[in-house]
């Protein structure tokens, strides 16, 4: 025979099939169980209000203890007795005072209530050897009073605990079932609540994806534009003057490399060079491309060199370098150099003020574009998550339903079919 089956009904022969409510499935099993409830609740009452009466009454011992005078002995002896036993009945009281009725007759309270009252005869029982000859001595009597009402306090307990665990069983499965049923309860309540929170993000996400199009169009409507196009042409020109410029800037200072040496040599050897010259020559040697952009008298400085170059006593290599080296082209390079310099200068300006406010604008709606698509993707992230949570959930929901069907027909025997 099962632990439970004095709750199942008896001559059943045809298992039926129960439909029900989650919410209704509680108060079901109370109302089936009612009777056994209320026996099991009035029964408990009986014995618990016992063991507190009890535990009243051995208050009351102490409070006769307390009055005692005892003076059989020395001044000494008499006081240490008065002490050991005002300490003990002191003690008495502070744990009375502990013993706490139970509101609500359920097996977890009725259980607790056993367990605090263990707990508080064994503080009365935890007396020193020496504190409990003296009181049993001395005090006979009463404390024989004592004794007896802790063991009828013990068997009243004991009683409780036996009933807890026969009949008490009835109220331990209400408890389960409410649990299980409020847990259920509580989880498709929250399924809701995610649910109308992936509403309000889908919303969201269809907002932020009608503001991402329009930018997009906004977008699309600049870079199609022929402000936009004007300034891509711009761009190329600009493009292609500085290659073509950085090109010809390579070259110029590949032909002066060639004469640094050279130059070099002319500083030296040549006394008569003017001290304007000279300068001129110096700064050559330190920035070459800059000396030449910069100074008109650097075309002669040049043209005296090549006349005395064999006079200088350089290597042939850099001698013949010199002689190759093409005076009027290599000008000619430097007013093209300068007319690209500002021709580059001039489309950079004129890039630079027509393209302000529009590529301003280009950047902000990218930026927003960027922003938006980032908002997108923390949303779908989001509804994934949840999604993910409501599956797990529901999975978890399925498993109580069934654990709680099977416990219910395991228990009382009634074939419950629960609709959530």
């Amino acid at each position: 025979m099962g632990f439970f089956d004095f709750l199942k009904k008896e001559g059943v022969k045809k298992e039926l099939i129960t439909e029900i409510e989650i919410s209704e499935v509680s108060e079901k099993i109370r109302k089936n169980l009612s009777e056994k409830i209320r026996k099991f609740e009035n029964e408990i009452k009986i014995l618990k209000d016992s063991v507190i009466s009890d535990f009243r009454a051995l208050e009351k011992i102490g409070d006769d203890l307390e009055k005692i005078n005892f003076s059989e002995g020395s001044e000494r002896i008499n006081a240490m007795i008065k002490m050991i036993k005002i300490n003990y009945v002191k003690n008495i009281r502070n744990s009375v005072k502990n013993v706490k009725d139970i509101n609500e007759v359920d097996y977890e309270n009725v259980k607790n209530f056993c367990s605090q009252s263990k707990n508080i005869l064994s503080e009365l029982k935890n007396i020193p050897p020496k504190n409990a000859y003296i009181l049993s001595n001395y005090f006979r009597e009463d404390m024989k009073r004592f004794v007896d009402k802790m063991k009828e306090i013990e068997n009243g307990i004991d009683k409780i605990e036996n009933y807890l665990k026969s009949d008490g069983v009835v109220l331990n499965f209400v408890k389960d079932v409410e649990i299980k049923t409020d847990k259920i309860i509580s989880m498709k309540r929250k399924i809701e609540q995610l649910k109308n929170e992936i509403e309000n993000i889908k919303k969201d996400i269809e907002i932020y994806e009608e503001k991402m199009e329009e930018k997009k169009d906004e977008l699309k409507n600049i870079l199609e534009s022929d402000d936009y196009k004007n300034l891509d042409k711009i761009r190329g020109e600009i493009e292609e003057i500085n290659n073509e410029k950085n090109e010809l800037e390579i070259n110029i200072k590949n032909e002066l490399s060639a004469i640094k040496r050279p130059l070099k040599k002319f500083l030296h050897s040549k006394s008569d060079i003017s001290v304007h010259d000279r300068k001129i020559i110096e700064s050559f040697i330190n920035s070459p491309l800059k000396t030449f952009m910069e100074n008109l008298e650097f075309k002669k400085i040049l043209e005296d060199v090549k006349k005395e170059v064999k006079n200088l006593g350089i290597k042939e290599a850099d001698k013949k370098r010199v002689e190759k080296l093409d005076i009027e082209n290599l000008f000619d390079k430097k007013i093209r150099y300068e007319k690209l310099l500002e021709n580059f200068d001039q489309k950079r300006y004129i890039f630079s003020e027509s393209s302000s406010k529009i590529l301003q604008k280009k950047g902000l709606l990218e930026s927003e574009i960027g922003y938006l698509k980032k908002e997108i993707d923390e949303k779908k992230n989001d509804l994934t998550t949840i999604e993910n949570r409501i599956r797990n959930m529901e999975s978890e929901i399925l498993k109580e339903k069934s654990d709680l069907e099977r416990l219910v027909f395991e228990t009382i025997g009634e074939k419950f079919l629960i609709k959530l």
